[in-house]
């Protein structure tokens, strides 16, 4: 798979190729007038039904900023779910002086109210596999764009399983993304709310290279209250294949007030093991359940 397959960052590289372009037109232009260049580019670089219903500008003087409002793209048809993102505004700064030698600096990109759609579909095919027309992307090279940071605000996610029927929703939520290349690293920060608990996200990957598994670090902590800290490093296949593995590590976790869970009348322990997994299953090797404290280890279960 290559990395522009990714939705997110497929839609991030649209917006900023646009906004560069931008800098050759005049200071100020209605661009809802080019409506339909923009919906006809976001097809090109998603293969999706692209459609920008609200307001679009673009300054350039100090420095080049776009905004869309209201953009949707859309899943395929006889998904669950119906788009693949949506977003009520999305706002993007560009760095003037790098464009001049050729290098693409994005200062930031606010993504307000964003729906992100993703779907097991009953092909097994996963709806994040975009097809971008060939040569849609020409103007920069993955390396010669950084992108400083990414704000979500207010988003959802939902994951969806149109084999099995079973969906899951995260809202509330709220990242903050950097790259040091659009070919990684990427790192992400957020929060979200899971079945009204409130859950700290945490991603770092590694540099994508063609053909090879993507490396990449989940964490996953209770925000408020007690509760149980995952924490997985591994890899992931970049095929349609949809294989994780790794090493998983699951902590107990005290809220920020000290306490422990009301629930745990045993002394906390730290679990690992080494996992395979795909939609389908999961398998857990070498599995170590220890006592969390290192000195206390007279109960310590292998297997």
């Amino acid at each position: 798979m290559s990395v522009l397959k990714s939705p997110l960052l497929l839609l991030g590289i649209a917006i900023i190729l646009l906004a560069g372009g931008a800098l050759f037109a005049p200071y100020f232009i209605d661009w809802g007038n080019y409506r339909s260049d923009f919906e006809k580019y976001g097809r090109q670089m998603t293969g999706r039904e692209t459609r920008v219903l609200g307001d679009i500008s673009v300054k350039l003087f100090p420095w080049p900023r776009m905004k869309i409002r209201d953009i949707q793209i859309a899943n395929p048809p006889g998904s669950r779910v119906k788009e693949l993102f949506r977003a009520d505004e999305i706002d993007v700064r560009l760095r003037l002086a790098p464009l001049l030698s050729g290098r693409l600096e994005v200062e930031g990109i606010e993504i307000n109210r964003p729906v992100i759609g993703l779907e097991r579909m009953a092909s097994g095919r996963g709806s994040w596999f975009l097809q971008p027309q060939k040569g849609a992307i020409k103007l920069f090279g993955a390396e010669d764009v950084a992108v400083s940071g990414i704000s979500i605000t207010n988003g959802t996610i939902v994951l969806a399983d149109g084999q099995r029927g079973g969906e899951a929703q995260l809202d509330g939520f709220n990242a903050f993304i950097t790259a040091r290349s659009l070919n990684g690293p990427w790192k992400m920060r957020g929060e979200a709310v899971v079945n009204d608990q409130g859950v700290g996200l945490k991603l770092n990957t590694g540099k994508w290279r063609a053909g090879e598994p993507l490396k990449f670090g989940l964490q996953l902590s209770p925000l408020d209250s007690a509760g149980l800290t995952y924490s997985f490093d591994g890899q992931s296949s970049t095929d349609q294949r949809h294989e994780i593995s790794g090493k998983l590590k699951i902590v107990p976790t005290a809220s920020k007030k000290g306490k422990s869970d009301a629930q745990a009348d045993f002394r906390p322990v730290v679990f690992r093991a080494e996992v395979k997994a795909n939609f389908d299953e999961i398998k857990f090797e070498k599995i170590e359940v220890a006592p969390k404290n290192a000195v206390d280890v007279q109960t310590f279960l292998t297997g």
